[in-house]
């Protein structure tokens, strides 16, 4: 047998080499290759010359994934911005050019849209996915309704429908299934809401620094409570289709709802005024706490149900402090808790909420140190700087980060 080309060159002796790997092409490989005409029209606001800078490089970044409105998108959008200009600074730094190159970066104009038109956009996506969730609970109540004995004439078009299904299933399978489809979208819009609710929490959180914060929470109570009413409108319908579910069907859309309920119930209880982040012993404060669905389950008063208290912290344990640790630095919250039975079947809830870090001062002169590790606490909090992936070598903070970040504090 003859050997292969790659092996007839290696010099004797020597281990042989892999293949190599067939190398594919890249977006803008592909693109560069187009007439000169076409290519120019492609590139009007964004420099050619650039874009051929940038190469491979911008086509391995995450772009596409960052769409939504959240922190967390808008961070690693600003980091990637900065990253693009340093990586075309760098390039510049490499060709003869490199001055006019510059020169073009700095008549770049980077537009940032308002966060108000996120939140704007990001409302009318909940709006969307509700008005959907509702459209499906009302179809599986037709399909559910033209399954039973005698359905009357105005069900049979949807009856004959779902006898004869493509994939083969009968009736009964297509009622589990749109049932099992409709859950789905429930907890993908449960999703939706928990995650406004943790971007409420650190808003609230960098309000202690002075940020810009829209406390209300009345956009996500409608929310709440709005999501109770579909889980209990898809509770009936899996019990009054009893009959045509597999019982391992039905426990599993059970277990799923009920699931959907206890996160909503245990994630709607807030601290909606915080304590002091810098608290002095033997001084009163107040705190509050709010349960967002109290409405739908404690028959409560048609205002939302809100419990405000006069505190008083009399003493301090301190903890065993290691090296030249402050007391200062020493960070503590406060638990809010409380419990409730949730009929039909008396099932006990159990609520807590904490509060931000606070620090337990009990002089004056305490009160700069303390205010430090709140203000650093708030603005890069480990849970925080790990999230959004912005430490540098060594979990340091870099100067680029601590900038932006602090930029957005009166």
């Amino acid at each position: 047998m003859e050997s292969s080309p790659e092996f007839e060159t290696q010099t004797k002796g020597a281990p042989p080499q892999a293949p190599s790997k067939p190398q594919i092409m890249s977006l803008w490989g592909l693109v560069s290759k187009m007439p000169p005409e076409k290519l120019q029209r492609l590139y009007v606001d964004f420099p050619q010359h650039l874009r051929h800078l940038l190469g491979d490089w911008l086509e391995n970044q995450p772009w596409e994934f960052l769409v939504g409105s959240d922190t967390f998108c808008c961070n690693m959008a600003s980091a990637l911005l900065s990253a693009t200009v340093q990586h075309l600074q760098a390039s510049a730094g490499e060709q003869a050019e490199g001055s006019t190159i510059l020169q073009h970066i700095g008549t770049l104009e980077f537009h940032h849209l308002p966060m108000p038109f996120h939140w704007k956009q990001e409302e009318l996506k909940f709006n969307t996915v509700l008005q959907r969730l509702q459209h499906r609970v009302g179809e599986t109540c037709l399909l559910r309704k033209a399954l039973q004995p005698g359905a009357e004439g105005g069900q049979v078009s949807l009856h004959s429908l779902i006898e004869t299904p493509a994939n083969g299933t009968g009736p009964s399978e297509a009622l589990a299934t749109f049932l099992q489809e409709t859950v789905g979208e429930l907890e993908a819009a449960q999703a939706l809401v928990l995650k406004r609710i943790q971007i409420w929490k650190r808003q609230q959180q960098l309000a202690g620094n002075g940020a810009p914060f829209e406390e209300s929470l009345a956009p996500l109570q409608e929310r709440c409570e709005s999501l109770v009413d579909i889980y209990s409108q898809l509770q009936q319908e899996v019990g009054a289709a009893g009959g045509e579910l597999e019982p391992k069907t039905r426990a599993a859309l059970i277990s799923r709802l009920d699931e959907v309920l206890r996160t909503l119930i245990t994630s709607s209880f807030l601290v909606e005024k915080q304590p002091p982040q810098v608290l002095k012993t033997q001084t009163k404060f107040q705190a509050g706490v709010r349960f967002l669905l109290g409405l739908r389950f404690l028959a409560a008063p048609a205002k939302p149900l809100m419990v405000r208290a006069d505190m008083l912290l009399k003493k301090i344990k301190r903890c065993e402090r290691k090296g030249t640790e402050s007391v200062t630095e020493e960070k503590c919250a406060v638990l809010f808790s409380t419990s409730f039975t949730l009929s039909p079947n008396k099932l006990p809830i159990q609520l807590q909420a904490l509060s931000l870090p606070l620090v337990v001062i009990v002089h004056g002169n305490q009160d700069n140190n303390a205010k430090a590790t709140i203000l650093w606490d708030n603005a890069f909090s480990e849970m925080v700087m790990k999230d959004l992936e912005l430490v540098g070598a060594g979990g340091a903070l870099t100067w680029e980060v601590g900038c932006r970040l602090a930029s957005m504090f009166k």
